[in-house]
């Protein structure tokens, strides 16, 4: 077993895993490709956006702003082609703008109302994992 083990760790000197997470060293299997013993490897999380939906409207005379879910029953926030609110209005004319910022303006039964649908950036990496350090677990 020494042997093995003086191959793995060359310099006799185990390493200090003190507050590391330990992920088992790929070894040429893909998961981490290219990547060497004891190499450590900084936290990530897997690619993900953040979504919120405005709504501001006016009905007897009162002015409310709040958020709604995208499947609040007033209105629905979309940025598919001929999408339709709730109410069956054929939204695909009234959508402003494109990709992640999007308006939808509509009017209905004496209210008029608009609302805004907003959303970060896709960020991240393929996986959620956290600081770690490429361990052989030969020891």
């Amino acid at each position: 077993m020494y042997p093995n083990l003086a191959k793995a760790y060359p310099t006799n000197k185990l390493p200090d895993l003190r507050g590391e997470f330990i992920r088992g060293w790929d070894d040429g299997r893909g998961v981490d490709a290219g990547r060497a013993l004891l190499r450590l490897q900084d936290d990530s999380f897997e690619a993900h956006r953040h979504e919120s939906f405005f709504y501001a409207g006016i009905s007897r005379n009162e002015i409310p702003l709040k958020n709604l879910p995208s499947s609040d029953e007033m209105l629905t926030l979309s940025s598919t082609t001929n999408a339709l609110s709730p109410d069956g209005i054929d939204a695909t004319n009234s959508l402003i703008g494109n990709d992640d910022y999007n308006c939808l303006i509509e009017g209905n039964k004496n209210n008029k109302r608009t609302a805004t649908g907003l959303s970060t950036s896709i960020v991240g990496a393929t996986e959620t994992r956290p600081r770690n350090i490429a361990f052989n677990y030969i020891v």
